[in-house]
């Protein structure tokens, strides 16, 4: 059921129902903000970021879904700022309740940054009695120079891969699966894997982006 209010925001209202992605997929340079439509190629999530409530949904993965890392022509290197997840992107103080992913044999979700149903969380979101069956890779792939630095910082969780800024509610979340990485380069990159939130990253672009810089905290 589609919605069209003004201004050209779209509701689309989902309860009770099972969607299935199919066929591989694969997105490109990742870092939404609230209002972003351009820099984030959400091809194998639902919606690139939710700002208000997703609920009592299943999530069918027919195969996997792939991050691909930007290749920067100016330096002649891949930059991993590619994010995957299922259902979205981020969310931006909206919430997720009664979403359940799962896949078929085989099928897992990977990039730099991944998630097994959302990419990122921003303050006041709540994800709420949701559950994820496919495994969840971080890849980060040595091609070449690869532009991978010691202090470099990746997320991935079984449920999202970080938690950005402000205070975000997980609750009554399970991952039932594996958390990897794969990493075949020299650096040393700082690698945060957990089985509901990889992790917590502070947002240091708000006044480019509009989003809040406040420390993140998770409850």
């Amino acid at each position: 059921e589609f919605n069209y209010v003004e201004q050209g925001v779209m509701e689309l209202h989902i309860d009770g129902k099972t969607i299935t992605l199919t066929g591989n997929a694969e997105i490109g340079q990742y870092g939404a903000t609230s209002s972003s439509t351009a820099t984030v190629y959400s091809a194998p999530m639902l919606f690139n970021n939710i700002m208000g409530t997703v609920q009592n949904l299943n999530i069918y993965c027919e195969k996997s879904l792939y991050g691909k890392p930007v290749f920067k022509q100016e330096t002649g290197k891949n930059t991993y700022t590619d994010g995957c997840g299922t259902l979205a992107y981020a969310v931006f103080g909206g919430t997720v309740r009664n979403v359940t992913v799962y896949g078929a044999s085989g099928a897992f979700v990977q990039a730099s940054t991944a998630g097994g149903i959302v990419v990122s969380l921003h303050n006041g979101s709540t994800i709420e009695n949701c559950d994820c069956f496919m495994p969840v890779k971080m890849y980060l792939p040595h091609e070449g120079d690869a532009d991978v630095g010691d202090a470099a910082k990746y997320y991935s969780g079984g449920i999202a891969a970080c938690s950005e800024n402000g205070t975000v509610t997980v609750t009554q979340c399970r991952y039932i699966n594996t958390v990897s990485k794969s990493y075949t380069g020299t650096k040393q990159p700082n690698c945060f894997l957990g089985g509901i939130v990889g992790g917590l990253r502070r947002t240091e672009s708000g006044a480019e982006t509009g989003i809040s810089t406040d420390n993140p905290s998770l409850t």
